[in-house]
């Protein structure tokens, strides 16, 4: 078959990378098309023989663009033969649904966030509630999500597919223990404490930092954060720190390329987190043997995570003090933290595998 994926985004998605570098070993034949000038993600699958182009919009009036992209993709599926869309994230995913009247193709949108547009006051827009309203295939990423979709936003239940999201985890680069060692002398702490993700008010990163204050100003550890990401917070955490006299323990890198250096170099990952389906984050830093400090009820976590067993989960509510606690009672406990990152690490390469979840896509890729 040939399998189109369409995307709004051009940086390495290894989930989107392992999932297409798969069906290419079962004999489909993958494009790849963005909405966006190409990047990492086109450069790495053209290396593996994948085609890749990108139709870039110059047109500011949303129905304008809208129409011209969708127009794009009409005539994309035709001259391509498209046998199947696969359409990641809302941009992408609207067009798609428009397109589906007019082309051969069997379009299949995912879903990749759980309650985010209720969150961010976009689920009553009209282009949310057309996609989901015509969408004839939908993919989430959660069974939280499903349940969302179909018991808050009254979307029909029997048209959505819960497969989890399937890494070939060999696609992560080793990490480099002269980065992590070099990490660690540089912010050299007895308790580094790692939050990865967007700087918003979803992700909650003053709960970092109020967990960081804690720890140095009421026990006086030499405990240090690292915020990984970027975001609208970003100057009001950096002014928030100041305000605390934390600025000598806080760090903002930003985006990094190492993000797995920097995430085995930590104590902990502090992760506040309450908008997730299926959080990348945690799955990377168990990869790396991080213990995890998450929220419950919270996106998958409940499907594999188990408190102090394989992780650390917390009530959202007291988050800050949850955790203190928790990184006082166990951060000298080296043998055990190692036991629960361990654990951690070999649920999610069995229950995120691509080879456990590929069989699934191909069951909805075959279905006529």
């Amino acid at each position: 078959m040939n399998i189109l994926f369409y995307t709004p985004v051009n940086f390495l998605c290894r989930d989107v990378v392992s999932l297409m570098l798969e069906l290419k070993k079962s004999g489909h034949q993958l494009i790849l098309l963005s909405q966006i000038k190409k990047g990492s993600l086109h450069f790495y699958l053209e290396e593996n023989h994948i085609p890749t182009y990108s139709f870039v919009s110059t047109v500011d009036f949303s129905p304008v663009k809208i129409a011209m992209q969708t127009i794009q993709l009409i005539a994309f599926c035709w001259k391509h033969k498209i046998n199947v869309l696969f359409s990641h994230l809302e941009p992408t995913n609207l067009v798609s649904v428009i397109a589906q009247y007019f082309v051969p193709s069997r379009i299949i949108i995912f879903r990749h966030h759980l309650d985010l547009a209720h969150l961010s006051n976009f689920d009553n827009s009209f282009a949310y509630r057309l996609t989901y309203r015509f969408a004839k295939t939908v993919i989430t990423v959660s069974a939280r999500s499903k349940q969302y979709m179909a018991t808050v936003e009254n979307i029909n239940a029997d048209k959505i597919h819960h497969i989890n999201l399937g890494y070939d985890f060999d696609l992560y680069p080793d990490v480099n223990e002269a980065t992590v060692y070099s990490i660690n002398e540089r912010y050299s702490a007895d308790i580094l404490l790692i939050t990865l993700g967007r700087l918003d008010q979803f992700k909650r990163p003053h709960i970092s930092l109020d967990i960081l204050e804690v720890l140095v100003a009421k026990h006086g550890l030499n405990a240090k954060l690292i915020f990984l990401g970027n975001g609208e917070l970003m100057d009001e955490i950096k002014a928030e720190a100041a305000n605390k006299k934390l600025s000598d323990f806080v760090f903002f890198p930003g985006f990094v390329e190492n993000v797995m250096e920097y995430l085995a170099a930590g104590n902990f990952l502090i992760h506040p987190s309450l908008s997730e389906s299926s959080s990348v984050a945690v799955k990377e830093a168990a990869l790396v043997y991080l213990p995890v400090i998450v929220c419950k009820d919270v996106g998958d976590f409940h499907e594999y995570l188990v408190n102090d067993i394989n992780g650390f989960i917390v009530n959202q509510e007291t988050m800050a003090d949850e955790a203190v606690q928790i990184i006082l009672k166990n951060y000298r406990h080296e043998k055990k933290l190692r036991l629960i990152a361990d654990s951690l690490r070999a649920e999610i390469l069995k229950k995120f595998s691509i080879k456990n979840v590929i069989q699934h896509y191909e069951k909805i890729i075959s279905k006529e």
